[in-house]
């Protein structure tokens, strides 16, 4: 799938039903993990790490008073459960390639958002998921995830 090419340091805004999510790019084979995903599932790319997310649908506004006493409008959203620096799968298909500065992002929907993960902590597991940019993988690699 063709990527839309931004220039490095570019700033991306999600409005409050979108998330930006950059995406992981697959390395190799797990040495010694119980995680298995399958060969045919590698060809496109369907996790990555939440960088921005929106604050949620609008749902509705209740009627509030300020602290003057006046009449104030509060604003009601469908709560997110997914926050920046969460791992996620997503729908395979969905959302918006960016290439920001050669590193592989996409724009989706929450609602594209089916889970999130935790990945199994090991010394082997920065090898396997690695990111376009190096920064990022020095991060991974020194944390140990």
């Amino acid at each position: 799938m063709l990527a839309i090419r931004l220039p490095a340091g570019t700033e991306v805004a999600c409005e409050d039903t979108t998330a930006l999510i950059k995406l992981y790019k697959y390395t190799g084979k797990l040495r010694n993990s119980k995680l298995v995903l399958p060969d045919t599932s590698l060809g496109e790319i369907f996790f990555g790490r939440v960088v921005k997310i929106g604050k949620g649908q609008f749902v509705d506004y209740e009627e509030t008073t300020d602290k003057k006493g006046e009449k104030a409008y509060r604003v009601l959203r469908k709560p997110v459960t997914i926050e920046a620096g969460n791992d996620i799968v997503f729908n395979r298909y969905h959302g918006e390639r960016l290439q920001i500065g050669g590193v592989l992002h996409v724009l989706l929907r929450i609602d594209d958002i089916i889970a999130r993960i935790d990945l199994p902590k090991g010394d082997d597991i920065e090898n396997y998921f690695r990111f376009d940019d190096e920064e990022e993988n020095e991060a991974i690699a020194s944390s140990k995830l």
